[in-house]
Parts: structure tokens; sequence; C-alpha cells
């Protein structure tokens, strides 16, 4: 009977990781009310799939904060922009983003972000930067999407998508299939943190952790 009960935990345990993680799995795309989809250090990766194929297709990204003044006079010309490219150019591919640096430190660090508003375009498995020299209007955005990226005058240069390494890189590729779970979303954000602090211990702690599954797994089916 006690083996039996074990065994019922253990399914159930499984059964219940497995529907979460299909539940994230499936999450669509959510913008807000002006059509500009909010990144963050959770998400980020998981819908722009940046730095894995880019399938969801071109993001013009918008790294600012709130308290920038650039920031908040670009931020109605964002809006414009993300409503012409849905209404008139659906079929481009191109999807418009925000982050706010402050809240996602991580991200900031991720590409560098030392002025705001930064506007980076991922695409074809790379990043362009929209020169902070050009114009700032919803016609010249929206040229630059459309392939004036490539042209020299406006930068014309391709850069790799930079990615975590090691422990982080493991960590972003959880992160990507459970953001919007909670618990797990938590839990894994400490865990990112001990590894940035203490990478040392980062480490200790992970593989402790992977011994120590490995051995209740053999406990268990021993007692099976």
């Amino acid at each position: 009977m006690a083996r039996s009960l074990v065994h019922q935990k253990i399914v159930f345990l499984w059964g219940l990781l497995s529907v979460l993680v299909q539940i994230a799995s499936s999450s669509s795309l959510q913008a807000d009310g002006t059509r500009v989809m909010q990144l963050t250090d959770e998400n980020f990766e998981y819908l722009t799939q940046s730095a894995s194929g880019q399938t969801t297709g071109k993001w013009f990204v918008s790294f600012s904060a709130v308290e920038c003044g650039h920031c908040a006079k670009l931020r109605p010309i964002w809006d414009d922009l993300a409503q012409e490219i849905s209404e008139h150019h659906s079929d481009s591919g191109v999807i418009v983003g925000t982050v706010n640096i402050r809240e996602n430190p991580r991200l900031a660090h991720r590409f560098g972000i030392e002025a705001m508003p930064t506007l980076i375009l991922f695409a074809e498995q790379g990043m362009y930067e929209y020169e902070p020299s050009l114009p700032r209007l919803v016609s010249d955005f929206v040229a630059f999407t459309l392939g004036g990226y490539k042209a020299s005058e406006s930068g014309g240069k391709k850069k790799s998508v930079p990615t975590h390494g090691g422990l982080l890189k493991f960590v972003e590729d959880i992160r990507r299939l459970v953001y919007d779970v909670s618990f797990l979303k938590d839990l894994l954000a400490d865990f990112e943190e001990i590894i940035m602090l203490r990478k040392n211990a980062g480490a200790v702690i992970f593989v402790a952790g992977t011994i120590f599954g490995i051995f209740i797994s053999s406990l268990t089916r021993l007692t099976l």
C-alpha cells in the first residue's frame, strides 16, 4: 500500500508539472491598448526568441525609462508606429515592443544599454540599432523596419544577439517555458540572482541539487 501511494504521488507531481509547462508554452502574445508589447526580463526571450531563431517575427524594441525626457517625447510616436504597422503592414511580421530598463536591469545589462532611448530591430537572427542621429518620425521607422535597416545610411551593421552562457543560459531556457507561472518565475529569479552575485555558490548549489535529484530518483525506484 505504501509503495502504491508513493507511486501515485510521483505520477501526480509529474502530471502537475506537465500541465504547468503546457499552460506556459501555449500562452499567446498579448499587447496592451497601444499595441506596443511590454517586454520584461521574464518574457523577452520567450516572446522575441531573439537568440534562438526569431521565429515569432521581427521585433523593433525601444529600451527606455520613465524619467527620460527623450523617451517621453518618443512614446506617442512609438504608439503610432505600432498602430501603423498593425493596420497597414501586418504582413511584414514586425512587432513593436518596449523595455523599461529600470524595471528590467538584466535586459539593460545584456544589451549594453547606456543611452536612452536605444532603438533596436531584431531581425534575420541578428540586431540592428537605429542610429540616434536619424529622424524619429513614424514614416522613418516604418521604412527602417521594412528593409531600410540594411542600408548604410541607417547604420546597416548587423550585430550578433548577446546570449547568457552557462547556468544563466540554462535558467533563460527554462524561463521561456514557465515565465507566466508565478511561483516558478520567482524561484528562477532567485536562482539567477545567486548565479549572478555568487557564481561559484550557484554552481555548487546546482550540482548538489542535481546529485540529490538523481539520488532521490534512484531511491524511489528501489522502494517501488
